[in-house]
């Protein structure tokens, strides 16, 4: 992407080679990842921010992220400045492009990623959701592992499963969204 310019990140808590640099989106007010894919595929995206202060102004940024022209959340980093923030959603591709968009929704809060992964998946798996239907991870759990996050190679659509003690802590919020949303929560046995 030509728009965005690579970031150190000053702080970071993680040993995470993965939240050790961004890409900031300074220039225009929408930022997007065009990515070719096979029409009919669907996709797992995962989008992963890190904020850590890399601008040195001590003032995350709030956007939002967009699949497909789809708003698909709104990335408050303001509340989550020093934590690794991800979102995940699955989906059918209605073409040979997929398109991964951050916007700029405040001025001078400047939209960054750092990580953006896709993942094709078997048609089969999620097969009881409608092809025009969208899947919003809210959180993975896996009951049967200790305190260690499983993910490829163990699950072989590299989801991230997250140890079954995090879920007191979990807040789920539903709210109205323009497409139709099929919402799935998967306890991992």
């Amino acid at each position: 992407m030509p728009n965005g310019e690579p970031q150190l990140v000053e702080f970071s808590s993680s040993e995470s080679l993965l939240t050790r640099s961004l890409r900031a989106f300074s220039t225009l007010n929408k930022n997007c990842y065009t990515i070719n894919v096979d029409k009919g595929d669907r996709l797992l995206v995962r989008a992963s921010f890190f904020y850590g202060n890399y601008d040195g102004k001590n003032s995350p940024p709030t956007f939002d992220l967009y699949f497909d022209n789809n708003f698909w959340t709104t990335v408050n980093m303001s509340l989550n400045s020093d934590t690794y923030v991800g979102y995940e959603s699955i989906y059918f591709t209605n073409s040979n492009l997929t398109n991964i968009c951050l916007v700029q929704t405040h001025p001078n809060q400047i939209p960054f990623i750092t990580a953006l992964e896709l993942r094709s998946l078997d048609a089969n798996v999620y097969s009881h959701v409608d092809s025009n239907y969208a899947l919003f991870l809210e959180q993975w759990y896996s009951q049967g592992t200790t305190n260690q996050i499983v993910r490829y190679p163990d699950d072989a659509y590299d989801r991230l499963w997250y140890p079954a003690y995090m879920l007191e802590s979990i807040d789920i919020k539903m709210k109205p969204l323009p497409l139709m949303l099929a919402v799935q929560k998967i306890i991992h046995q």
